[in-house]
């Protein structure tokens, strides 16, 4: 098949390449659609790639509005439309559609459901089935998104669940429960020592990482209370927090300060491609604190580097770990978190057989497995689409 990959402000672009390079080897023809969009606050560069949606020069026209928020993402969102629109142009009837995130829904839904009626299917994988921080309004917008789909891909069947509780209308057959392939980031090198000694890290000391971007639900604060007895437990042991935090500079600072109460090290900002490859080389467990989640590319950069993982009991994270590789815990509990991360980090032979079922179950299923079970979502979607058309032609 033809495949566009469309990741409208490039929100997953691991997730896109592998996939890409996966769906290419599998025999499809590829192409990856992407740019800043709504998702970015500064305007985009012009690109010359034909392949890449760019709205920069629209924004070049009334450079005075662009310095303003809401500005700049009205100006994006008409931006938007009319790429959607330019992208249409490109297709023909057979080729398929394949949305990797969602910035407008109900424009995303039209964009669909026009695709379909010029006889090109449209699947949206759902990483996220409501956003972290959802308002009301999210659930009966993306509900209709869902429902304009031909197919939709999830990462676990608990995601599935809760898509088809949220969006009912959508038929169960139409959700395909894709699991992600683990996701190794790009390190300067494979030795935790060398990892260690580039990043300023202790070299023998027992390290916990949390990576990532910083939100509520992340459950980082339960993380740093249950961190002082761990390290009561095993005092060598060291707790490395790494990402970007949201709020700015103040909020940056407040997390800062706790961080250093707590006894960990911060790392915030925007960690580099290299740098978090190493984290996770450097690393003798990643620790998971979510209190709600569908999925996690943490867990699978965890497994794709052999690392054991310390995580909560919620969305699909259990039937990730579900072929061993770490330990679960109740979320929002900091004493059975605490007990877990201290056996993990005090224990290298129980660390270590972690690490050889992380290794198990990152080579039982691979990014070729992926493409194999997205490009039968692909043949579902045209074969849906197909009979709609023919049921449509008989009335």
């Amino acid at each position: 098949m033809r495949v566009t990959l469309v990741d409208p402000g490039c929100q997953v672009p691991l997730y896109d390449s592998a996939l890409a390079e996966a769906l290419a080897e599998a025999g499809h023809q590829v192409r990856l659609a992407t740019a800043p969009l709504l998702a970015y606050d500064l305007p985009a560069t012009p690109s010359r790639d034909p392949e890449r949606f760019d709205f920069g020069r629209l924004l070049a026209r009334w450079p005075s509005a662009a310095r303003h928020r809401t500005a700049r993402r009205l100006l994006r969102a008409a931006g938007y439309a009319r790429e959607w629109r330019a992208l249409d142009a490109t297709l023909a009837a057979g080729d398929v559609v394949h949305l990797q995130w969602s910035l407008a829904p109900p424009l995303e839904a039209r964009a669909l459901r026009a695709l379909a009626r010029r006889g090109v299917p449209g699947v949206l994988t759902v990483h996220n089935v409501l956003p972290h921080e959802a308002r009301p309004w999210h659930r009966p917008l993306l509900a209709g998104l869902y429902g304009a789909a031909g197919a939709l891909v999830v990462h676990s069947e608990a995601a599935r669940r809760r898509l088809l509780a949220v969006a009912p209308d959508v038929a169960p057959a139409a959700v395909h429960a894709i699991s992600m392939a683990p996701l190794p980031l790009p390190a300067t090198t494979a030795d935790r020592s060398a990892a260690r000694r580039r990043l300023g890290l202790p070299a023998g000391a027992p390290l916990a990482l949390f990576f990532g971007h910083i939100r509520p639900y992340k459950g980082l604060d339960g993380l740093l209370r249950a961190w002082p007895d761990v390290a009561r437990a095993v005092p060598e042991a060291v707790l490395v927090v790494a990402g970007a935090v949201r709020g700015g500079s103040r909020a940056a600072a407040r997390l800062s300060a706790a961080c250093r109460a707590a006894g960990a090290l911060a790392r915030l900002g925007i960690v580099s491609s290299p740098d978090a490859g190493d984290l996770f080389v450097a690393a003798d467990a990643i620790v998971m604190p979510y209190r709600a989640v569908d999925d996690s590319a943490v867990l699978q950069a965890a497994r794709g580097h052999g690392r054991a993982v310390v995580a909560t009991r919620v969305g699909g994270l259990p039937e990730a770990l579900a072929p061993g590789g770490g330990r679960l815990v109740p979320p929002d509990d900091p004493a059975a978190l605490s007990a877990a991360l201290a056996a993990v980090l005090g224990d290298p032979a129980e660390r270590a057989a972690h690490e050889a079922a992380a290794r198990a179950a990152a080579a039982a299923w691979s990014w070729s497995d992926v493409a194999a079970a997205t490009g039968r979502a692909y043949e579902a979607a045209a074969l849906a689409l197909s009979r709609a058309e023919r049921i449509g032609g008989e009335r």
